[in-house]
């Protein structure tokens, strides 16, 4: 048993480290959220976030559009920062 409780209060500590960033990452992403009411500037925003946290090489993201049903390519980071708005699926 005793051998057990260093991995385990290594195991929780682990635990608290990545509930501390997960909660940091979100604290982020509301400060960014409440600093404008720009959607781009939000939508870059949380692209940014999303690669950094998720160690990716690029990141999409499409918002549905109200008009026609279709997913706009809104934000990105690597590749296709200049195909924003122009790529449609749907």
């Amino acid at each position: 048993m005793a051998a057990t409780r260093p991995s385990t209060i290594e195991d929780l500590k682990h635990l608290v480290r990545e509930r501390t960033r997960e909660v940091q990452i979100l604290h982020r992403i509301s400060e960014s959220i409440s600093s404008t009411l720009e959607l781009e500037t939000v939508l870059k925003q949380i692209v940014e976030v999303v690669v950094e946290v998720t160690k990716g090489d690029a990141c999409l993201l499409y918002l549905i559009s109200e008009t026609t049903d279709e997913l706009i390519l809104r934000a990105s980071k690597n590749p296709h920062p200049r195909l924003i708005g122009r790529i449609s699926i749907g």
